[in-house]
């Protein structure tokens, strides 16, 4: 072989090896999902500086960890609240930890009452908000309708993993979009106790109900592969779920 036949070829091995590499990129980033839509992770940063992971599903960025922030986006302080008989009486925001036991935090995330859902400071990240109903149904409508998507909005850990893992036998649970919710459970707003974590999860959306005491909020269990519309108490602490304006 020539040099002149060996310089004619390099060109072509550097461009092949150029389209490999672009390629490779490409795939860390962006997932193929069933529907031939583009799930594309990203990063989000709250008043605490706690790092998200996000993703976009159906044309709309969620977060894909529950809220973990104790300040308003305005950086005043939202109250942590661990006595029962002091939280069923709230009328302000507040959040707590599951069981007050601040392991869970990682694990699962904080609870948050309604009254801090609804504060005008923001318990989202400037930019996001806590969705609407209507963004719910929209998710749940994109992953096949409340019938089945609670199995592909779930995270796949499940018993005997360790927590963060759904209790078994966390049906139909394939987290194909990577929405990956976690059970965080819920503390009761009528009396202050503590339930489900493992079993269910449960978050809030900002949709109100009924003005008196009813809102409206999505729940997903172990042993189902649906997603529940749910009216809940403004007094009980759930967890939250940002979407991106």
């Amino acid at each position: 072989m020539t040099n002149k036949t060996k310089l004619f070829g390099l060109p072509l091995l550097i461009m092949g090896l150029f389209v490999f590499i672009a390629s490779s990129c490409d795939k860390d980033d962006v997932n193929d999902v069933d529907n031939g839509t583009k799930e594309i992770k990203g990063e989000l940063i709250d008043a605490d500086d706690n790092v998200y992971t996000t993703v976009t599903i159906g044309g709309n960025e969620w977060t894909a960890e529950n809220l973990r922030v104790t300040r308003y986006s305005n950086g005043d302080e939202i109250p942590r609240v661990q006595d029962a008989e002091e939280w069923v009486k709230l009328t302000t925001g507040a959040w707590c930890y599951y069981d007050n036991n601040p392991e869970n935090e990682e694990l699962y995330g904080k609870l948050y009452n309604w009254h801090a859902v609804n504060d005008e400071r923001g318990l989202a990240p400037e930019g996001w908000r806590v969705p609407t109903n209507e963004d719910w149904i929209n998710l749940v409508d994109f992953a096949g309708g409340e019938r089945i998507a609670g199995g592909k909005l779930k995270s796949t850990r499940t018993a005997p993993d360790g927590h963060p893992r759904w209790d078994d036998p966390n049906s139909g649970a394939t987290d194909e979009y990577g929405f990956s919710a976690l059970p965080g459970g819920l503390r009761n707003g009528g009396d202050g106790e503590f339930l489900a974590l493992g079993g269910r999860g449960y978050w809030w959306s900002s949709t109100l109900k009924d003005a008196a005491t009813a809102l409206h909020s999505y729940s997903m269990n172990n042993m189902k592969y649906m997603s529940y519309e749910y009216s809940i108490s403004k007094r009980t602490g759930i967890s939250v779920r940002c979407v991106k304006n």
